[in-house]
């Protein structure tokens, strides 16, 4: 700038020229300063070096190289960045179309490919053109037969990515309640990877600027965040010739040559979440499970009652009271429903035909004396006198087994059948808290909503948790103290919710340690529920830089094919896998429509 304030007015016309250069040097040192670097140091050797030898291009003696310093840098300014796009661009041809990787992803390809080879020198001209214009090289259906498509700036793909969750908050009443699978899963993804954005947003500049991408970044740079080798290199031959010390051998360095990509950072750390997701009709097809399932059902129902702090109240309500005086009088009662059955309901009575009252305390006596004693230790902690019934206490956890047991078999399709579909399906809704009361039997629940939200609600998830713990050798749920310790650990540090709810997207959001769902998804044309757990950690990720040309050719192309040419085959050879230019990776991550504005 001192130079131009300098010089500025002895330049031709020094009026127009002198605001131009000072707005593309403002700009330039403001967006992409590390643009600038060669063309002054070009600018500077041009004017304190070559004029030695004469003023070139035919210039008078007397002129000054200090007078045509800022207009040579500000050619030297414009050119570079053209320059370094044909460079780009010529790369990104040249490995694209190597005659020994060149993809053959459908029949179109097969016919296409050869024309490429009478067609070099066309391409070559498009790539100066499209360069000089700023405008995407994109070969044509995927094929090697290049064309260049209209002008745009050189981050066209540029949007809004906040994500458009569809959850309990923004949905009808109606679409919450639907027990149909979902068609896309892609929107309950959607949350983990705005999450892994959360988490760049606060590491990712200072991550830059101390140098640990290893890389430079430039306007309209791409890159790609992988947690494994999802890429195989190969060499040249098949032999190893080796290397020197400290150079690449033979093989290394000739198919990193013909590559439109590079891994610039080979152990990246990131907080964020891994997934694991498990088919939960394997792991219930045997009614074993289902019957251990339901048996940790009934426990959950049986802690979740009894640590409430709501207990008193529910023992003196007056509906709740009249619904629970018949059956403590009653030593014998049984509720004999078609719901309840042996396979699934271990305190089944046989004699009864039915679930009855001295069954459940033979089975769940000894679970209902722990709980109660570990909520007496709690109340005696705050200094606080509590004097419970505990015959009533008995018979309102068995009066709540029924109700859930009960909407656990209205919700399962044929009335709740021994098939592991069946049962998931009342599972599920139950899950999402679509309770339906059924039975009059049951009714007495609506005296207080907090016994379906408060108890219902909870012991559903945590009993699908605790099914899933039963699987690790050191969980001992015959004893329970362990399992009263396991239930308390994960109440802790886990939180168990179905997608839709909004509170799932803000635990994710809130990085809580641990999370459970149960999702239902229609997968290769059968209804297919999987057990999604998540569990927050450092993710190590490699750092893969791409040639943003070859990334704008293939989101242009992907966009000329889609909105333009109106192909909608999924399985179009254009979004093939091609390893040397990763075109499947890089079609992938584009929005849909792709590529467009």
């Amino acid at each position: 700038m001192a130079v131009l304030t300098e010089c500025g007015w002895q330049l031709p016309v020094p009026i127009m020229l002198a605001p131009l250069i000072t707005l593309r040097l403002l700009r330039g040192g403001f967006s992409h300063p590390q643009l600038i670097y060669v063309p002054l140091a070009l600018a500077f050797a041009v004017t304190r070096f070559d004029w030695k030898a004469g003023p070139p291009f035919g210039l008078p003696e007397q002129m000054p190289p200090q007078m045509l310093f800022p207009l040579i840098l500000y050619i030297l300014i414009v050119c570079y960045p053209k320059w370094l796009e044909l460079y780009l661009k010529m790369s990104f041809v040249m490995a694209y179309v190597a005659p020994w990787q060149i993809s053959w992803g459908s029949a179109f390809h097969a016919f296409a490919q050869p024309f490429s080879i009478p067609h070099s020198a066309l391409i070559w001209t498009q790539t100066v053109i499209s360069s000089l214009i700023s405008a995407p090289l994109n070969p044509f259906l995927g094929s090697s037969f290049f064309t260049t498509s209209y002008v745009r700036p050189v981050k066209f793909w540029e949007r809004d990515y906040n994500t458009k969750r569809s959850d309990a908050s923004n949905t009808t009443l109606a679409s919450q309640i639907d027990r149909g699978p979902m068609l896309d899963d892609s929107n309950l993804n959607a949350v983990f990877y705005e999450h892994l954005t959360r988490s760049l947003q606060k590491s990712l500049a200072g991550d830059l600027q101390m140098g640990r991408w290893a890389t430079s970044v430039q306007p309209g740079d791409c890159f790609i965040l992988a947690r494994f080798e999802q890429i195989s290199r190969t060499g040249c031959c098949c032999c190893a010739p080796g290397s020197l010390p400290g150079f690449l051998s033979l093989n290394t360095a000739w198919s990193l040559r013909w590559l439109a990509w590079e891994v610039v950072t080979g152990k990246y750390i990131i907080d964020g979440y891994s997934i694991t997701a498990h088919s939960a009709v394997t792991l219930l097809q045997v009614h074993e499970m289902r019957r251990l399932l339901v048996t940790l059902y009934v426990k959950c129902i049986i802690h979740y009652a009894l640590a409430s702090s709501k207990l008193q109240t529910w023992l003196t309500n007056e509906t709740i009271r009249n619904t629970l005086d018949p059956i403590v009088a009653n030593s014998r009662y049984a509720d004999v429903d078609h719901m309840f059955c042996s396979t699934n309901d271990e305190d089944f009575d046989m004699n009864e035909m039915g679930i009855s009252r001295s069954s459940f305390s033979e089975w769940y006596s000894q679970w209902i004396s722990l709980c109660l004693r570990k909520r007496s230790e709690r109340e005696q902690e705050r200094n606080v006198d509590e004097q419970l019934d505990t015959e009533y206490v008995t018979c309102l956890c068995f009066v709540l087994s029924l109700l859930g047991r009960r909407a656990l078999g209205a919700a399962s399709y044929n009335r709740h059948s021994n098939a592991a579909e069946s049962f998931l399906c009342g599972l599920h809704a139950l899950f999402k808290g679509d309770f339906r009361i059924t039975c009059q039997r049951d009714e007495w629940v609506f005296a207080d909503m907090d016994l379906l939200r408060c108890v219902i609600s909870p012991a559903v998830k945590m009993a699908l948790k605790l099914h899933q713990d039963h699987f690790a050798p050191p969980v001992d749920f015959a004893d329970p103290e362990s399992l009263f310790g396991l239930i308390a650990d994960h109440q802790t540090r886990l939180f168990i919710s179905h997608e839709h709810d909004p509170a799932w997207r803000r635990a994710i959001i809130a990085n809580t340690p641990s999370l459970l769902a149960l999702r239902h998804v229609y997968d290769e044309g059968q209804d297919d529920y999987k057990i999604i757990m998540l569990n927050r950690m450092h993710l190590n990720m490699r750092v893969i830089k791409l040639n943003r040309e070859c990334v704008r050719a293939f989101w242009a192309g992907q966009q000329q094919e889609l909105i333009f040419l109106r192909n909608r085959n999924p399985e179009r050879g254009s979004i093939q896998n091609a390893r040397q230019v990763l075109r499947n990776m890089i079609n992938s991550s584009a929005d849909q429509p792709v590529g467009y504005p």
